[in-house]
């Protein structure tokens, strides 16, 4: 499945998206040591919230200065929806 990963920001006050970033495929190995996956996600579909250290590797690895306080941080994913979509239909047809 073909997933886009995010560093995102969250307003504390509003809880609504306030930036996100780009999580380029060749760092999720390297997110993965950071990011330790649930045994039952592990390709890190669901969102994980980041400590300030945390936000601060992965930003020093994004090369980005970002404050790793100033919003509530978390890694998530995007699932490609074609390709969602297309298993999907895979399922339904009984493929």
């Amino acid at each position: 499945m073909t997933v886009a990963y995010h560093l995102r920001g969250y307003d504390k006050a509003s809880e609504f998206l306030a930036v996100e970033y780009d999580i380029p495929a060749d760092l999720l190995p390297w997110l993965k040591g950071l990011v330790v996956p649930a045994p039952d996600d592990p390709e890190l579909i669901d969102p994980y919230e980041l400590a300030s250290h945390e936000v601060q590797r992965l930003a020093e690895a994004l090369a980005l200065s970002i404050d790793p306080i100033a919003f509530d941080y978390c890694v998530e994913a995007d699932e490609d929806p074609v390709i969602v979509a297309a298993l999907r239909d895979a399922v339904r047809a009984g493929a």
